[in-house]
């Protein structure tokens, strides 16, 4: 942006980049760049469709390498404490 380059194409570049979603308030940030994403657009949570937490009672499958809470990405099930990929 400090060099001209328009606020809605900095968001297209940001938005839906996914690397380690949380849920806030019950909406879905994909990334810290998704998250700037909808500041700079004005929008904090979207008006995507988000998909549901976890349901009450229920946990994400856990780390077979520690023992912390996974999350899907690109396909892949990893580990948001020690960095565990299904995939590699």
């Amino acid at each position: 942006m400090r060099l001209g380059a328009p606020a809605g194409v900095v968001i297209d570049q940001l938005q839906n980049i996914t690397c380690c979603p949380a849920y806030d308030e019950g909406r879905l940030v994909r990334s810290v760049p998704d998250a700037i994403a909808h500041a700079l657009a004005g929008d904090p949570g979207g008006d995507r469709p988000t998909p549901a937490p976890p349901a009450a009672g229920r946990r994400p499958p856990a780390c077979p390498e520690c023992g912390g809470g996974t999350f899907m990405a690109e396909g892949c099930q990893n580990c948001v404490s020690c960095g565990w990929s299904r995939c590699e």
